[in-house]
This record gives C-alpha cells, sequence and structure tokens, in this order.
C-alpha cells in the first residue's frame, strides 16, 4: 500500500491509482509469459531437431529400393494379381471380390479371408463352397481351398 502521504484522496484518483498498478502487474505477467513461450519454443525446436537429424536419417541397407520399385503391377493402382481360382472366375465374369461379397451379403473380408494366404486365411464354410462350385465352377475341394472347408 502506498504511504499515507502519497495516497489519493478523492475516489477516481484511487481508482486511476488501483488501474495503474494493475496494468504494470499486467505488464510484468505478459513479460513473464513471453519469456516461457520462448522457452518451450526453444525446447520443442530443439526435441524436433533432434528428433529429424540427418544422424537418424541415414539409410540402414543403401542398397534397398523401395518396394514399389520391386512390384511391377499390370493394373496400378489397383492389388496385386490373385492367383487364387476365385478371384480370378470372379474377374473372369467382370465382378470383383468386393461386388461378389455384397451381392451375396457377405462381409468382403471375410470372402478375402477364404483364399488368403498366410494369417489371414480362414476355412470357407461347406455351403458356399458348394455354391461358389455352382456358380463359377470352382471345385470345392481341399486341394480349390487351402485355408480348408468346415
Amino acid at each position: 500500500m502506498l504511504p499515507s502521504a502519497a495516497v489519493p484522496r478523492d475516489p477516481i484518483s484511487r481508482q486511476r491509482a488501483r488501474v495503474a498498478a494493475a496494468e504494470k502487474r499486467l505488464a510484468e505477467e505478459r513479460r513473464l509469459l513471453d519469456e516461457l513461450l520462448a522457452i518451450a519454443l526453444d525446447a520443442y525446436t530443439a526435441e524436433r531437431e533432434r528428433l529429424h537429424s540427418s544422424a537418424n536419417r541415414t539409410n540402414i541397407a543403401p542398397n534397398m529400393q523401395p518396394a514399389a520399385e520391386l512390384v511391377r503391377r499390370s493394373r496400378p493402382g489397383r492389388p496385386l494379381e490373385a492367383t487364387h481360382p476365385f478371384p480370378l472366375a470372379l474377374e473372369a465374369n467382370g465382378l470383383t471380390v468386393t461386388a461378389w461379397a455384397k451381392k451375396h451379403r457377405v462381409d468382403r473380408a471375410v470372402v478375402k479371408g477364404w483364399f488368403a494366404e498366410g494369417d489371414g486365411g480362414r476355412r470357407i464354410p461347406r455351403e458356399w463352397a458348394n455354391r461358389i462350385e455352382t456358380e463359377l465352377g470352382i471345385p470345392a475341394t481341399l486341394a480349390t481351398w487351402k485355408n480348408g472347408i468346415r
């Protein structure tokens, strides 16, 4: 608080003194906030530079080629050519796996699992294997459906 000699006597002068003191505190807080923001920006920039430094961009195996250069696709932008008789028969009939699955109200991922290789494979139900045999002439045998028939 101001010494009694410096305290203004009329209410307007006292209010102006309070406003001036508040503006002074606000200016100091803005200065401190600007300093904190500058410190945070410096820390962010340093961390970003560390993560994106040239040491992190070195090639582990410089002889490697990107996968796009290794795989030649007959239809750019399309999935790799299928080797299973089911998608080949669909393509010959002007259909896709997605269109066939939609037509038969079966999830596309499930249908793709029937002829997928590796971990994504799932056994085809006997009913669907027989139906596909009737529709497309693909034998409902284990030789055709490598993931199995249930």
